[in-house]
């Protein structure tokens, strides 16, 4: 008994094993003492996960104490309780209720109704029983089973003993796993409470009803209030189990999430980063718990534009959920479509080739599970579009965003308020369609299909307010694109004002030095210069122009340069353009682009040409 107390099982395996010998020896196998040592031996047995011979033990005192009066009641019935227990951990739950059953079925025989009903060892072997239920998945056997035990142990221990708060932590993950947060939150907080005075902090079970009432707050949105529950269960679980330990990964999962939705991106990676070595020691490099968290890893590398590495976690992700789960999961899809995400916006052409057929795998998947028109297919018909059109190939292009919004405007209200897209599904839902509409008009913009450009171009804009506000810079892209648009058409007037309403939401965004602006700037400058008003042209490009001086030495410097030099030559100022285009072929040179570099020759065009018309007025005087 020493050594069992002590964890010391070969030893104590050793002395139960003599002292069965001895009694055998002298009494045979029979007696009340002989099956003491059976069932001493089997529970050690037990300890050590050596299963059968455990059960082969308390068999033996089964069978021996059916010969045996009431004075061995107590033998039989730890006999049975601890069969039931090993034949639980080896999943066999019909024989494990069985031993249960009969357990029970023994103490009411043995004793009075209220002693059997006011009685902490049977509210133990109902919880037990509860645990079985669970496994066989038998709801209202395993609430009943669980609720009986409840009112046992309160009846014969009180309302804050510890078997109490085991049994509501028990109903409260019950009722987590079936989403039923109303009644989790109730539970687990009683049990928190409960285990909080009479553990403290630091102790794992207190860390299980930490973890329990900070998913509610999870599942419920409640994302501040959940955060320091996850983070006391993590330093609870730091505690009492170890850095490593499985619990530690869960938690450290779930507080990176809220890192993610509060847009912390580098302490979610750090928190993934911490959950992934857990998870890797515990369940091995192959688990779909694994894959989840290279998942969210990914994600976060993108967010941070470290697409390399965001490529490697989906890469990660992809072969392990191809592994573990039926083909073509859902979750794989998903996996599909934000890999593919990743290798085109690395803008290598072998990674576009690489991302169409990640996004087919998607469509593939989500046809299966979602059907062909879910709003899971049209961002991925939608996302195709954009690399069809990077490599020029409108046609497919235009066909893809036509069906993609087609499916989109099957799913989506055709004029929704922010109350509508209040729902973060939704809202990115929507805002995928905002992004097809605003690729459809730039595909039908650059077809020179006006007409519908603008009416595309303004749905997007309709739709961008709703969901981002009537000053956010995309609606300042919009207006540029329809003020370049009717440019085109010398509606010189209508553009200029598209730009200015543009010019003041970006001055009001970014301040009046960003390059954003000098872009701006430059573009209205252009206008003036069509509508030949070259006075105006030339100040507003000046000023585009000190923006960019004011970031140093760039490419746009020199862009506005050359443009400025042609305002000035239009306005017969050739001795000022020339001056602007040798300083603009000066930066070049400085960047270190070629003789052979278009720019650079059409400067020279420019310059032979500003030179010639120098030279015919200095004739003409």
């Amino acid at each position: 008994v020493y050594e069992k107390f002590h964890q010391n099982f070969p030893k104590a395996l050793r002395c139960y094993e003599e002292c069965l010998y001895i009694r055998k020896s002298n009494v045979g196998d029979a007696g009340v003492e002989v099956a003491n040592s059976y069932l001493h031996l089997g529970c050690v047995h037990a300890s050590e996960d050596n299963a059968k011979k455990a059960i082969f033990c308390f068999e033996k005192v089964i069978m021996i104490c059916s010969t045996e009066d009431n004075e061995v009641k107590e033998i039989v019935d730890a006999a049975f309780v601890n069969k039931g227990q090993v034949l639980h951990s080896q999943g066999k739950y019909e024989e494990a209720l069985e031993c249960y059953q009969k357990t029970l079925d023994l103490r009411r025989k043995w004793t009075s109704e209220e002693e059997y009903e006011i009685s902490e060892e049977n509210a133990d072997v109902f919880r037990m029983k509860a645990l079985v239920f669970e496994k066989l998945g038998e709801e209202e056997e395993t609430l009943w089973t669980l609720n009986t035990a409840l009112a046992m142990y309160k009846a014969t221990l009180g309302d804050d003993h510890l078997s109490t708060a085991t049994t509501l932590q028990l109903l409260a993950d019950h009722y987590l796993r079936k989403n039923d947060h109303d009644n989790v939150f109730s539970l687990a907080s009683k049990a928190l409470e409960i285990r909080k005075k009479a553990l403290g902090d630091s102790h794992e079970d207190t860390g299980d009803s930490y973890f329990a009432v900070g998913m509610v707050h999870f599942a419920r949105n409640e994302f501040e209030q959940a955060q320091p529950f996850f983070e006391a269960s993590l330093s609870s679980f730091i505690d009492s189990r170890g850095e490593l330990n499985i619990s530690v990964a869960d938690s450290l999962y779930y507080i990176a999430c809220i890192h993610e939705l509060n847009k912390n991106t580098e302490q979610a990676i750090q928190c993934f980063q911490g959950s992934l070595s857990c998870r890797q020691y515990n369940l091995g490099n192959e688990h779909g718990l694994v894959a989840d968290v290279f998942f969210k890893l990914g994600m976060m590398h993108q967010v941070q534009e470290s697409l390399d590495l965001a490529a490697g976690c989906f890469r990660e992700c992809l072969k392990i959920r191809i592994k573990v789960l039926p083909e073509d999961h859902i979750d794989i899809g998903d996996t599909h479509f934000y890999f593919a995400g990743v290798l085109f916006d690395n803008d290598d052409l072998t990674s576009n080739e690489e991302a169409t057929q990640h996004y087919i795998d998607a469509i593939r998947v989500y046809n299966k599970h979602l059907g062909e028109n879910h709003v899971s297919v049209a961002k991925c018909l939608a996302s195709l579009g954009n690399i069809f059109e990077d490599s020029s190939d409108l046609v497919k292009a235009g066909s893809c965003y036509q069906r993609a919004i087609t499916i989109f405007d099957s799913n989506l209200d055709d004029d929704p308020s922010r109350e509508d897209v209040s729902n973060p599904t939704l809202e990115d839902d929507y805002q995928a369609l905002a992004g097809a509409l605003l690729d459809w008009a730039t595909y039908l913009d650059r077809s020179g299909q006006d007409g519908a450009a603008m009416k595309a171009y303004h749905r997007a804009m309709k739709l961008y307010r709703v969901l981002l506000g009537p000053n956010h810079d995309i609606m300042a892209t919009i207006l540029c694109n329809i003020a370049n648009l009717l440019g085109r058409q010398e509606r010189y007037d209508e553009a200029m004002s598209l730009f200015d309403k543009a010019l003041k939401m970006r001055v009001v965004s970014f301040g009046e030095d960003h390059p954003s602006v000098a872009d701006l700037l430059l573009n209205c400058g252009l206008v003036h210069n069509k509508n030949r008003e070259y006075e105006e042209a030339i100040a507003t490009i000046e000023e585009s122009l000190h923006i960019r001086r004011s970031r140093g030495l760039e490419a746009g410097v020199a862009e506005a340069l050359t443009q400025l030099g042609i305002v000035q030559g239009n306005s017969g100022d050739f001795v000022g353009a020339l001056e602007s285009w040798e300083e603009s072929l000066s930066v070049y040179k400085q960047l270190g682009l070629p003789d052979g570099d278009p720019r650079v020759a059409e400067l020279v065009k420019h310059q032979i040409l500003a030179k010639q018309m120098i030279n015919n007025e200095e004739q003409n005087f």
